[in-house]
């Protein structure tokens, strides 16, 4: 797994939601998770929202977004599939993740 459990949290999606809008997200999560199975990573249950842990020098999601896309660009990586996916994200994440300073490497 690129992260691991360490970095990830979720939380019960709220149940107030309108019936087309439960219906989007039920078609949303079932086509993200025939993606992750296709990747080789297990299905996330669904009904929660899920976050990860920025890691050290990001304050933002938008900037770790940013720099997700920056480097996929400056590689030139055209991930196709989720396999190809899983690699370019594990070769961008873990080293901000386990990388001198990193929380992970801290504790």
């Amino acid at each position: 797994m690129v992260l691991g459990t360490e970095h990830a949290c979720r939380r019960p999606r709220a149940s107030h939601e309108s019936v087309p809008r439960k219906k989007d997200q039920e078609g949303t999560d079932q086509d993200l998770n025939a993606y992750l199975r296709d990747g080789g990573i297990e299905a996330r249950p669904s009904g929660f929202e899920w976050f990860i842990q920025l890691p050290l020098g990001f304050s933002t999601g938008n900037q770790l977004d940013e720099h997700l896309n920056q480097e996929i660009m400056k590689r030139d990586w055209e991930p196709r599939y989720p396999t190809d996916t899983l690699q370019a994200m594990t070769a961008i994440l873990r080293p901000l993740y386990e990388g001198p300073g990193s929380k992970t490497t801290a504790e």
